[in-house]
């Protein structure tokens, strides 16, 4: 039921206190669904075009409201934009949910051998 949210979703806001990119923002952008996220963890630079990071909550909820308002004043020409973004990232960058699971487990199985 969830992935029908990031399907029908017009923004994905992400308040995730350890990292800006995490599963359901892969997953928002994998539906074509903008993300605004507080900068956390480890952000890495490239996703600036891609991701709309903010440090605080305040700036992030005005963002959303003026995304909102683009919405409802149909700006075609800043829409259209954004989404494309959305698919050069989505392209280039999102593994399927099998995949990055793969590479978890994997992350953790190699970090555990040390222990």
């Amino acid at each position: 039921q969830t992935y029908r949210y990031y399907q029908i979703s017009d923004l994905f806001l992400s308040f995730n206190i350890l990292s800006s990119l995490n599963n359901p923002v892969l997953e928002s952008i994998k539906n074509n669904t903008p993300v605004l996220s507080l900068k956390r963890g480890f952000n890495i630079d490239f996703l600036n075009d891609y991701i709309f990071c903010y440090d605080d909550v305040e700036k992030m909820v005005e963002v959303a409201k003026n995304y909102l308002h683009l919405l409802k004043n149909n700006d075609e020409k800043e829409l259209i934009l954004i989404k494309e973004r959305l698919k050069e990232f989505k392209k280039n960058y999102i593994k399927s949910w099998d995949e990055r699971m793969e590479k978890e487990l994997y992350f953790i199985k190699e970090r555990l051998k040390n222990v």
